[in-house]
């Protein structure tokens, strides 16, 4: 077990599942997003925006973005980092439900088969993880997040 303790495994679980549900919300969302300002810009050129604003060349501006969104959206893979984060979130959910029950070697086995799945996440999320682990568990906490974090903990549906 590796000097865990009982709290120390809860909080892992409780920390992993937030991580991997973390990263679904922004991958998911991100991808979205993108999907929807592909589609309005698409639109856009189909309207021929270029007849109401000739000087400057719109459609040729609109179709630069398209391009950019579109590398964004092939080289980050949005959606295929969501759905790889939504199965290794599945496969703490029923761990979330029956911790209770087992015992410490039994948590710490299915803890280290689960973390098999998890995705390498780091940055941002790690803290806002952290951060809604010790919420959940009702301890104590004095992570400060910055801007950012909090930006993209809203942008997660996180409300702290």
């Amino acid at each position: 077990m590796e000097g865990k303790n009982r709290n120390d495994l809860v909080f892992e679980l409780h920390y992993s599942y937030n991580l991997e549900n973390l990263n679904y919300h922004l991958n998911d969302r991100l991808n979205k997003l993108l999907i929807t300002i592909q589609l309005l810009l698409s639109s856009a050129v189909f309207g021929d925006l270029d007849r109401f604003f000739p000087d400057f060349h719109l459609n040729i501006i609109i179709g630069f973005i398209l391009a950019i969104l579109s590398v964004l959206s092939l080289v980050y893979g949005f959606g295929e980092k969501a759905a790889l984060s939504k199965v290794a979130q599945a496969q703490y959910q029923p761990l979330l439900k029956s911790y209770s029950t087992m015992t410490d070697e039994e948590l710490n086995k299915a803890l280290i088969t689960s973390d098999l799945l998890n995705n390498n996440i780091t940055g941002t999320l790690t803290d806002i993880a952290y951060k809604r682990a010790s919420i959940q568990l009702e301890l104590e906490d004095d992570t400060k997040l910055s801007f950012c974090q909090l930006f993209v903990a809203k942008f997660c549906g996180e409300k702290f």
